[in-house]
């Protein structure tokens, strides 16, 4: 598989995801095989892969050496460069995007969202020191690289990620998620190759440098298990990034850890506890890889590493840490009233 165009049908889908091994062979200069994707749909689950993982707690898929470019576009939602939507058990292995990749909700670079949907899930991304999830240069010469939203949201929300849209545990135990050198260094937003300094502004909230929307909800049969573990572990943003809505990060937008809740018969009550939930965002950093340091602009709940982080409906015993992170943006908010905080 070299090239994919408009009429390429995504590998996997929501019923039968790519489950098996795809590792590209390296040349003899040990690069990593190239593949120029022209795809541009109407439905969910979008990218090279449309939809990949293992639901088979025995078994992993696994996806290394690749270096997507070109386009791939939906009016819809889980877009990435390289998998539109993981589930389950999924290993990506210094994989890069260079596509201009765009969808109307769940898009990154890498992977549009990830749904850890089976007891025991673990999903790794990983990359060599060097390389990056999302990539592009500031000349029309190289273009690629974008990730952007399309179309509208009536709520504004996007979960617009250089590496990973959306990042969802609901509803399973001992799930396990590692982000490794993940760094963004392409446009967050619309390509605008003629400013060196950054993409056209978005339009909607829970975007990331990294990661768009971090989101564990609790499973109330399984109240008291080790719920999950996830570490995003020296992942840099070197891009600057605006939107006119809320809660943007230079790592990620969003953390929201939240326990199930009963609407019914007109009351609202809060079930048993989400637990035992580790988040660790550590030696990340926000920096500037030009001689201007990038900016972190959005109306509200904006930071250098991480957005807005929140617990939701009487979680306990959950740790979410950041360690070791330096931020090296100016970071600014349209709504001046609202606090900023430029380490979250």
């Amino acid at each position: 598989l070299k090239n994919a165009n408009a009429r390429f049908k995504p590998i996997g889908n929501e019923t039968t995801p790519f489950s098996g091994t795809f590792i590209a062979t390296l040349d003899k200069n040990n690069n990593r095989r190239v593949i120029t994707l022209n795809v541009n749909t109407t439905t969910n689950n979008t990218g090279l892969f449309g939809c990949a993982g293992s639901k088979t707690a025995e078994k992993t898929a696994v996806i290394q050496n690749i270096v997507t470019k070109g386009t791939v576009a939906s009016t819809k939602s889980a877009v990435g460069g390289l998998v539109g939507k993981g589930v389950g058990n999924l290993t990506i292995t210094d994989c890069t995007n260079r596509a201009d990749v765009s969808g109307n909700l769940n898009v990154g670079g890498l992977v549009g969202a990830y749904n850890a949907d089976i007891d025991s899930a673990a999903f790794t991304i990983s990359l060599a020191n060097g390389r990056y999830a999302n990539e592009c240069q500031r000349s029309n010469s190289y273009p690629g690289g974008s990730v952007n939203v399309v179309g509208d949201q009536v709520d504004k929300d996007g979960k617009v990620g250089g590496a990973v849209g959306y990042l969802c545990v609901a509803n399973v135990n001992g799930a396990t998620v590692n982000i490794t050198n993940a760094d963004n260094n392409g446009y967050i937003g619309n390509n605008d190759y003629s400013n060196p300094d950054g993409a056209v502004k978005l339009d909607r909230k829970n975007i990331g440098g990294v990661i768009g929307y971090i989101y564990v909800y609790g499973d109330v049969n399984k109240d008291g298990d080790t719920f999950a573990t996830i570490k995003v572990t020296n992942c840099d943003n070197h891009f600057p990034i605006e939107t006119t809505y809320d809660q943007l990060g230079g790592i990620c937008g969003t953390v929201l850890i939240q326990s199930g809740v009963d609407y019914g018969n007109g009351y609202n009550v809060t079930l048993p506890d989400t637990q035992n939930v580790n988040i660790t965002f550590d030696n990340c950093h926000n920096i500037s890889t030009t001689n201007n340091t990038p900016n972190i602009t959005a109306n509200s709940y904006v930071g250098g590493i991480v957005g807005y982080i929140r617990t939701a409906h009487a979680v306990k015993n959950n740790v979410i840490k950041i360690e070791n992170c330096t931020n090296n943006a100016e970071v600014k908010a349209y709504n001046e009233k609202v606090e900023i905080f430029k380490m979250l």
